[in-house]
């Protein structure tokens, strides 16, 4: 999705995040469950840094027509919809708790899933579905009006809402 978006936007983005894209699916197959090889910080860093800066290039920058920065906003927020809500949920569960926001813990999306029940594999294609689905969301972005670009971000925000109270409320019953 990043690729396909910046691609249709502004091509060196789109090189940028094709090319990134395919050394982390070079890396997948050491890292699917159970996972042999780590990228680690550095690695995650770096990804996540080389993504952020191609999305806000693509998004914020054309040769060809002016943006609309409305739209330009909403596209990066879909992109990186699932760690800003991992991000935003394990912040408010440690402020509910009284911890630090900074402490380390098991309040991560994919731990909280697997506290659920649910096993390496599945929450695997949770939060990949949860990323394919926002990313798709994002694609279509530069083609709504601002209204109906409204509406996308709400339904996904609406989502992850859903999703954060049935992962406490299955906390609470425990």
């Amino acid at each position: 999705a990043f690729a396909a978006l910046a691609g249709r936007i502004e091509p060196g983005p789109g090189l940028l995040l094709a090319v990134t894209a395919g050394a982390a699916a070079g890396f997948l197959p050491h890292n699917f469950p159970p996972a042999r090889l780590y990228m680690g910080d550095a690695g995650s860093l770096l990804l996540g840094f080389s993504l952020a800066a191609a999305t806000a290039d693509a998004t914020f920058y054309s040769r060809e027509w002016e943006v609309d920065p409305l739209l330009a906003m909403a596209s990066p927020l879909l992109l990186f919809a699932v760690p800003l809500y991992d991000t935003l949920s394990v912040c408010l569960i440690r402020i509910r708790e009284g911890r630090s926001i900074l402490a380390a813990d098991r309040s991560h999306l994919p731990h909280r899933l697997l506290a659920l029940g649910l096993d390496k594999r599945e929450v695997l294609s949770v939060v990949v579905l949860m990323t394919v689905l926002t990313g798709a969301a994002a694609s279509y972005i530069p083609a709504l009006s601002h209204f109906q670009a409204l509406l996308v971000l709400l339904q996904v925000a609406g989502m992850f809402a859903v999703m954060f109270i049935l992962e406490t409320a299955g906390e609470r019953k425990r």
